[in-house]
């Protein structure tokens, strides 16, 4: 059976990342999979951690998930608040699962 490690994610990720969300997309009505804006906004959000932070799952050192943490400002909270996505992907690309959330930090 294969270990799953979790972790930050690294720049050298970033394609990998831009399928899953690829992935994601296809299956959700409101966005359309786009690798450019996909990979720059990827890019963006891991050299500034103010921003959010991005985590991977991986299998034999294979990105096979990811969740991603976007900081906002809420106005219900009157400050800094934090978004979550989680996507992963089964080793046959056939099953994929989301959640998302928002709360305050």
């Amino acid at each position: 059976m294969l270990q799953t490690t979790f972790g930050s994610a690294a720049p050298s990720d970033i394609p990998h990342l831009v399928r899953l969300l690829g992935l994601l997309f296809t299956q959700e009505p409101e966005f359309s999979p786009n690798a450019e804006k996909q990979s720059e906004a990827l890019d963006a959000i891991l050299h500034d951690r103010s921003r959010g932070r991005i985590f991977v799952a991986r299998e034999a050192g294979k990105v096979v998930g990811m969740a991603s943490l976007l900081y906002t400002i809420s106005t219900a909270e009157g400050g800094k608040a934090a978004c979550s996505r989680i996507s992963s992907c089964s080793r046959n690309t056939a099953a994929r699962e989301s959640a998302r959330g928002c709360s305050s930090t």
